[in-house]
């Protein structure tokens, strides 16, 4: 998430030291430039959250996964406390000024800082191997959104 926000000319980070403060950080008061911790003398002024990390682990399968705030309507961050946390607020580019890309585009950055990062290349799906074995098209299906979006680049 540091180098899609990058990408956009926001430098975020990580707040470490509280649980509590999981996730992706900027300063609204100055969205190129993270000063640092705002715990600390000379920290980011305005610290909000542009990204969440999650895990979850039921019957013994985890789930994880990330948001990134592109351009997410923040009214209704207003009437709960976000990640138990009181201090900051919650912010997105759009919010920053930044003008939104689309769902599809940040998927497409995702990945490619994910291979980046973690050094990893994408693979053929098995579905689309085994019918690439037998000589026939790939007929695996395309990743989709709730609302029938491609969202694999």
């Amino acid at each position: 998430m540091v180098g899609i926000a990058a990408a956009h000319g926001v430098e975020a980070s990580f707040i470490e030291g509280d649980s509590k403060l999981v996730g992706l950080w900027v300063d609204e008061a100055s969205p190129a430039r993270w000063a640092g911790d705002p715990r600390q003398p000379g920290g980011a002024a305005r610290p909000a959250k542009i990204g969440a990390i999650g895990v979850k682990i039921s019957r013994w399968v985890t789930m994880h996964g990330f948001a990134f705030n592109v351009s997410t309507d923040l009214e209704g961050f207003r009437l709960i406390v976000p990640c138990g946390i009181t201090t900051y607020g919650v912010t997105s580019l759009a919010a920053l000024g930044i003008a939104a890309p689309s769902v599809e585009e940040v998927a497409a950055l995702a990945v490619r800082e994910f291979e980046r990062v973690f050094t990893a290349a994408r693979q053929p799906s098995s579905a689309s191997l085994h019918a690439s074995d037998a000589g026939a098209p790939s007929h695996a299906p395309e990743p989709r959104r709730s609302d029938g979006v491609i969202i694999d680049p």
